[in-house]
């Protein structure tokens, strides 16, 4: 049994939403808590994007929301929150301390969310990936955007997104020169913390 205090919300909650193009203000019900295991529709929206967005009723522009959220993945032993930083307390931090085995991941933008699950589901370690990231835009200078993508066991090999003024490209790296990176890292502390682009650069 996994419990989880999002500080007094409640799993379901309605959202409100101003449209900034026509200004009309909506509502959308949104859960605070997805639980990969029972869910697995809002797991498929997380990874395509489009569990925080919504259409605004009158002019019909698409609408981005954020709220406090929690994604918990007992299968492969990982759980994501998501909270603006100054609202992060230690009560936070000290989500999961029974849960020694699973890695804990705090992220700041609903867009951080989707790659995160793909690179955890592959059974990666996204501080190798985020080191692999900073490798890639020093090689790539204009490149607008790069995400993990993928990972193919048969040809032994992790494939990264690359968007490179709006040309979408994809390249692969292989998982040995992963192994490689990995073996240098010390073990993860399994504690609530931030790794991103910024992290891999601090470690590189």
């Amino acid at each position: 049994i996994i419990k989880i205090d999002l500080g007094d919300r409640m799993k379901s909650i309605l959202v409100g939403i101003t449209c900034k193009h026509c200004m009309y203000q909506t509502h959308k019900r949104s859960e605070t808590l997805v639980m990969s295991d029972f869910e697995p529709q809002l797991r498929k929206q997380l990874l395509n994007n489009t569990y925080f967005q919504t259409r605004c009723p009158r002019c019909g522009n698409l609408l981005y929301f954020q709220h406090p959220f929690c994604y918990v993945d007992k299968k492969h032993q990982f759980v994501i929150l998501m909270k603006s930083k100054a609202d992060i307390t230690e009560k936070d931090l000290q989500l999961f301390n029974d849960k020694p085995n699973m890695r804990k991941r705090l992220v700041f933008h609903f867009e951080e969310i989707a790659e995160k699950i793909r690179i955890f589901e592959n059974e990666l370690d996204d501080r190798v990936i985020e080191k692999i990231k900073n490798s890639l835009y020093q090689r790539y200078q204009n490149a607008r955007e790069i995400e993990f993508y993928d990972m193919d066991k048969q040809s032994d090999t992790i494939w990264f997104r690359i968007i490179d003024n709006e040309i979408e490209e994809m390249v692969c790296v292989l998982l040995d020169s992963y192994r490689n990176l990995s073996q240098k890292l010390e073990k993860d502390d399994m504690t609530f913390k931030e790794i991103n682009l910024e992290w891999g650069r601090k470690h590189s």
